[in-house]
């Protein structure tokens, strides 16, 4: 931009006649370097002879130099405004070239001509643009026209936009007191500059199509807004039906109408409920899901109404109430959308055996949309009322019977919400609260009491393995494995019976689909007798009342997922029969006697976990069994070794001598029990463990040495344990308890593939959110 304060000199040689220059700077360093200059040049002000606007980029405006007063421009139609520009543009180009020409051949003989034209080489500037010409006026939008004279603009620092140039007293452009206007377009079969050739008659041609189609246009537009006001003005519907304002704005009026839901309804009517007595049936309002809309005819629209587990048939048909509109309208309706239906209860003729109440379905007369769907949903729910493809399930085999394309688990976690949607999902989580609320039931009703236990812990129950570390302060803690500790804790504070539901956090990387590094733990601790059979007594009675309570209360649901993953029903005793219950070394010969290699005291691996559940199944007719007398070298610290040395030998269980010394008192180390099996038990259904127990060390100094005897061993007197361990100080009953894992009751009962279906939003090693 050095050359603009060297050509600014050179301008005192123009006509001193009154010009007004628009020019354009291509940016805004630009811009400001041309204030900079003319702020240094009295002929440039806007009291000298050459006035001086500059297009602003930043603001959209053209401004005098003062950068004070504003160019007036007023904006046409956008059609009228792009002729224009094109023909503004042709017109310049010939007047620049002229002016050009008049104005250097007045310039003094002892100058450069060139450098007296605000740019370097005009008559070079000038041919490249009028090259551009003829691109700018094939060019049919504005935007496009735009876009190309930015590129044509761009072949200077500086090029006239728009000016006031007189020659010879003639008026070029339009007065500069005008500014408003746009230069006047050329007449027909005249030039920028004067008379030209008349138009060709491809042209005239094109211009008269262009003429009549738009004319068409017109006219249709304005039959289809007459038509649409018509039929608004004789719409009998229109106050039946509409989307609702947003429910609790200052436009939402509440109507305080007598809702129901479709459960209510199919109650009370029932198949063999008459309408008899009520004239078109009787009249409900009940809000409800749209699952489905589905068009009939201009004059018929189906819609399926969907609740919870329940769905019902709707119809807006067109009559003298219900106008065609309305019936519109219900056809548009997006799926997933909420609605508030007013309707008459009718019988149809036929069953509807798409939809769970199929002896009913309901005569639409008002229809109302409180909360609209927006589409297209990111996963449909009926996708994800079907079963999970397998996992090494290839592309054909991933299909459902009809060939659509099965939803897999990480796309429904994803659009968990959606998801949770599906009845399938709705039945599930039906049945994970009744485990929980028949789990309760039975506990309190024997007199246990709810607690709620610390989950940040200064030690972990197991040891340190397996544990989340978080920072607490300036210490470290840990998320609680189960609430163990605090379970004796209370029993030891003579709490005598507790239970507890809440989160267990487990720092185990799995990726199986029966591990979660956090599910619901359902746990309880009590106080007993004589034996700690008295807990597995209770825990196996607790059991059974469960299953029992899942199948009286639970039918509807259970069918429903076990049909959609084809699961056989699951095989209880006969209602008063026990469970088969195995002592470990049972469990390990019929293991043997399959062809499985282990030893007496081998930890039992998942794959043989699954054959002794089926070996157990095949000889006792039941999924669910008990595993007594686990060796007490695969146990927590806290678990009380057996007194009975060998298999099927009977222990006291008390753990703390023999019947002699407990009548003398004389309790001493060489009498604690040593193992090597230990009084702790598991419950397993379909071959898979949903509960691990044990009678645990009430004894001070036997917890300290078992402690110590943990391969690493375990300090007592650290932080978080010392507690724990005193707290057995000071006279705390024998006990026992265990702790189950929800998830796994509902995935085993029901038979899901993945224990993550039965979490609402699942924790893996993958998965933190949503």
């Amino acid at each position: 931009m050095d050359w603009h304060v060297h050509q600014f000199e050179r301008v005192q040689k123009l006509s001193a006649q009154r010009r007004l220059l628009l020019l354009h700077a291509p940016d805004a360093d630009s811009l400001a370097l041309v204030r900079e200059s003319t702020a240094q040049h009295e002929p440039f002000s806007v009291k000298g002879p050459l006035e001086l606007c500059l297009y602003n980029p930043q603001t959209g405006t053209y401004e005098h130099l003062d950068g004070v007063r504003k160019l007036p421009f007023k904006e046409p139609p956008i059609e009228e405004r792009k002729q224009a520009f094109l023909d503004m543009t042709a017109g310049l180009l010939v007047k620049m070239e002229k002016v050009a020409e008049q104005e250097m051949a007045r310039l003094s003989p002892d100058r450069d001509n060139d450098e007296c034209w605000l740019h370097p080489n005009p008559k070079a500037l000038i041919s490249k643009a009028r090259n551009a010409l003829p691109t700018l006026m094939r060019i049919e939008s504005l935007a496009a026209t735009r876009r190309a004279f930015d590129t044509f603009a761009a072949l200077s620092p500086l090029v006239y936009l728009r000016a006031e140039l007189t020659t010879s007293g003639k008026t070029i452009m339009a007065d500069s007191d005008n500014t408003n206007s746009l230069p006047e377009r050329p007449r027909e079969g005249e030039g920028p500059d004067g008379p030209a050739s008349a138009p060709s008659k491809n042209a005239l041609k094109k211009a008269a199509k262009e003429k009549e189609k738009a004319e068409k246009a017109a006219k249709r537009k304005a039959a289809e807004e007459t038509q649409k006001a018509q039929a608004e003005a004789e719409d009998v519907s229109k106050e039946d039906y509409g989307d609702l304002p947003l429910v609790g704005s200052a436009a939402y009026n509440p109507p305080h109408d007598n809702r129901r839901t479709l459960q209510d309804i199919s109650q009370q009517y029932t198949e063999n409920t008459s309408f008899a007595e009520v004239p078109g049936g009787p009249k409900v309002v009940f809000r409800a899901t749209v699952e489905n809309a589905r068009e009939q005819s201009a004059k018929l629209t189906f819609l399926v109404l969907g609740h919870k587990l329940d769905t019902i048939q709707a119809v807006v048909a067109a009559s003298e109430s219900t106008s065609r509109q309305m019936v519109k309208y219900a056809k548009n309706i997006t799926q997933q959308s909420q609605v508030v239906v007013h309707g008459l209860v009718k019988k149809p003729k036929d069953l509807v055996k798409s939809c769970t109440i199929g002896w009913l379905e309901i005569h639409v007369e008002r229809l109302f949309v409180i909360a609209r769907a927006e589409t297209p949903l990111p996963v449909q729910v009926e996708d994800c009322e079907r079963a999970l493809p397998e996992e090494d399930a290839t592309a054909a085999a991933a299909n459902d019977e009809s060939g659509r394309p099965l939803v897999g688990l990480a796309t429904r976690l994803n659009n968990r919400t959606i998801d949770l949607r599906s009845k399938l999902n709705t039945a599930i989580f039906l049945i994970k609260d009744g485990v929980a609320d028949l789990f309760t039931s039975f506990l309190h009703e024997r007199k246990f009491i709810s607690t709620h236990t610390a989950k940040l812990l200064g030690a972990a129950t197991e040891g340190g393995a397996s544990v989340f570390p978080v920072k607490y302060f300036e210490r470290s803690a840990f998320l609680a494995q189960s609430p163990q500790f605090y379970k004796q804790m209370l029993v030891a504070a003579q709490f005598e019976r507790v239970m507890e539901i809440g989160p267990v956090f487990r720092a185990e990387n799995s990726n199986t689909g029966r591990h979660l590094t956090e599910f619901t733990g359902l746990d309880l601790e009590m106080a007993f007798e004589e034996h700690y059979h008295e807990v597995v007594d209770l825990l196996e009675e607790l059991m059974l009342h469960i299953f029992h309570g899942l199948r009286e209360r639970y039918s509807k649901e259970t069918e429903l997922v076990r049909k959609t993953y084809n699961i056989e029903e699951f095989r209880l005793p006969a209602k008063g029969q026990k469970a088969p219950r195995l002592h470990y070394s049972e469990g390990v010969s019929m293991l043997r006697g399959a062809g499985q290699e282990m030893d007496d005291f081998d930890d039992l691996s998942t794959a043989h976990e699954k054959l002794l559940g089926k070996l157990v199944l095949d000889k006792f007719g039941s999924d669910f069994y008990i595993l007594d007398q686990y060796p007490l070298a695969v146990r927590p610290f806290y678990t009380m070794p057996s007194s009975s040395p060998t298999p099927g030998s009977t222990a006291l269980g008390i753990a703390s001598a023999s019947p002699a010394a407990v009548a003398t008192g004389s309790d001493t180390k060489d009498s604690w029990p040593k193992g090597p099996y230990s009084n702790s038990f598991d419950f397993h259904m379909r071959g898979v463990e949903i509960l691990s127990g044990a009678q645990r060390v009430h004894n001070a100094e036997l917890l300290q040495e078992r402690m110590r005897a943990q391969d690493p061993p375990v300090n007592p007197d650290q932080t978080g344990l010392k507690e724990y361990v005193d707290s057995f100080r000071h006279g705390c009953p024998p006990h026992g308890g265990a702790g189950l894992g929800l998830e796994r009751i509902v995935m085993l009962w029901l038979g899901l593939p993945n224990v993550r279906l039965a979490s609402l939003f699942p924790r893996d090693p993958g998965r933190l959110a949503p």
